[in-house]
């Protein structure tokens, strides 16, 4: 996930765009994930299975990300990214980042 750092300014109003940072997560974000682990996935309690881990340069700002592959259709997504690069395979509907 984006963690969005300083949404506030010191006058108490929300940041323009432009002066919100975002920290790319890290290795240290997905330590003790491992492939083919069950999960669950918050919030709404969506579970499945771990079916990557590692690098998405093409979500965001890029960095470590989890791949799941969900047990029902409550994913947005087939185990790629937009641009077509596949991280995983997944139906339609049972994959998401």
């Amino acid at each position: 996930c984006r963690v969005k750092l300083d949404e506030v300014n010191n006058e108490g109003a929300p940041k323009k765009d432009e002066e919100v940072k975002e920290e790319v997560p890290g290795l240290e974000s997905v330590e003790g994930v491992n492939v083919g682990a069950r999960c669950e996935v918050q919030p709404g309690g969506r579970r499945g299975k771990v079916a990557f881990v590692g690098d998405v340069s093409e979500i965001g700002s890029g960095g470590c990300w989890v791949g799941v592959m969900f047990d029902e259709p409550v994913g947005k997504a087939d185990g790629s990214v937009k641009g077509g690069k596949r991280y995983f395979e997944a139906q339609p509907g049972f994959g998401g980042f």
